[in-house]
């Protein structure tokens, strides 16, 4: 893959794994009771509530629950992955620059040279 294509291709994985953390970032949400029985659902319970369990409730079932945490699992995997891959990438692009300095540096040299031989004659 060339330097430019390089260029274009950082960006958009960086965006598709924004996108991922993003859709699979999900705040974890609870049941909470205070004192008097009303229920509330929050980020984490204040002091005075408790945390109700949704599937002793039969809100949801372990399967359905299960199930949630297999996806997310999933999805963790997948932006570690996306993460691996733009590890590999940007190390590529950081070489691919480094090579072409490297050959710009040799054809000023050349061209140097070639000045300084033209100017002998």
């Amino acid at each position: 893959m060339k330097g430019r294509d390089m260029i274009r291709v950082i960006p958009t994985l960086a965006m598709m794994v924004l996108f991922v953390g993003i859709s699979s970032h999900a705040d974890a949400a609870v049941l909470c009771a205070n004192p008097s029985g009303s229920v509330f659902v929050r980020e984490v319970c204040k002091k005075n509530e408790v945390q109700l369990d949704p599937v002793a409730l039969g809100a949801a079932s372990q399967q359905q629950v299960t199930d949630l945490q297999g996806q997310i699992d999933a999805l963790q995997t997948q932006i570690i992955a996306a993460q691996n891959t733009i590890t590999i990438l940007q190390t590529a692009l950081a070489n691919e620059v480094t090579a072409r300095q490297a050959g710009d540096n040799l054809n000023v040299a050349r061209k140097s040279r070639q000045t300084a031989n033209a100017l002998k004659i």
